[in-house]
């Protein structure tokens, strides 16, 4: 099975309004109409609210598209690969996880909602 491109990055900050507002400025890149994030050519630049616990300020994760998430999930927890979040089906009808490597890295999947 075969990961897609990178389509999103995910930056975990304090305040996802200013750091999409500065981002936006300083790319002079489109806003997301619907969600907190900027269009840098193909790739999403997500902000999301920083959780100490899980996801700490400054860190971020990069999300491979990919056409059967479930099924990819499964080979890489097969593989070693440890659940961090999801799946979770978002407003946009976009589906995502999270995963630790066995390395300590999380990693995302993203499967489209068309």
């Amino acid at each position: 099975m075969n990961l897609g491109r990178v389509c999103t990055v995910m930056a975990f900050v304090a305040d996802p309004g200013a750091a999409v507002r500065f981002w936006s400025a300083a790319l002079d890149a489109p806003l997301h109409p619907d969600l907190p994030a900027v269009n840098v050519g193909d790739v999403l630049l997500f902000f999301h609210a920083a959780d100490p616990a899980r996801n700490p300020q400054g860190g971020t994760v990069a999300y491979f598209e990919v056409a059967r998430l479930d099924e990819l999930r499964d080979a890489l927890l097969s593989a070693g690969c440890v659940a961090h979040r999801g799946p979770l089906k978002l407003a946009d009808g976009r589906r995502v996880c999270q995963l630790r490597d066995p390395f300590g890295t999380i990693w995302g999947l993203e499967e489209s909602g068309d």
